[in-house]
């Protein structure tokens, strides 16, 4: 498949996947989804370039193990006695890798985010503005004193 070909879809699947995301921030219910597509959209960019480096490595080595020059193998294509396999591989090859790629990439970004997620749910000190607002210096209505020592609003201790 040619570069003009495939930049544009995958520049319609990243545009696709941002308003996919956009939508899921503006419905409550799916709204925690959002970021994570969102990430996963990012994920996709350095997944189609490393699909293609990945593609691109694999037909160079092909071709030193024919040992023939790239421009004679674009040459046999522009006249019709390239061999038939050699074509299935440059555009199936190409989309396999690019595929490949961009959903890897996807799940690399979302893999990312949860990531976030999981450093924040670890230390909720951090979110709650570092537990200043349960403090009693800080004019917080609870007392720093954690939750099992305290039986309807009387100490246990």
């Amino acid at each position: 498949m040619p570069y003009f070909f495939i930049c544009p879809l995958y520049a319609l699947l990243f545009m696709a996947l941002m308003l996919v995301s956009l939508v899921l921030l503006f419905i409550r219910s799916w709204r925690q989804y959002s970021s994570y597509v969102f990430f996963g959209a990012l994920g996709t960019l350095p997944g189609f370039i490393f699909g293609n480096v990945v593609f691109l490595l694999v037909a160079w080595g092909m071709l030193a193990i024919h040992q023939k020059p790239m421009s004679q193998v674009t040459s046999d294509i522009a006249q019709g006695i390239a061999t038939f396999n050699l074509i299935i591989f440059f555009v199936s090859g190409l989309a396999i890798a690019n595929l490949g790629g961009c959903v890897a990439g996807f799940l690399g970004g979302i893999w990312i985010r949860s990531m976030f997620r999981k450093k924040i749910q670890a230390n909720p000190a951090s979110a709650s503005n570092r537990g200043l607002a349960s403090s009693p210096c800080a004019g917080g209505s609870q007392p720093a004193v954690p939750d099992q020592y305290h039986s309807a609003g009387r100490s246990v201790l």
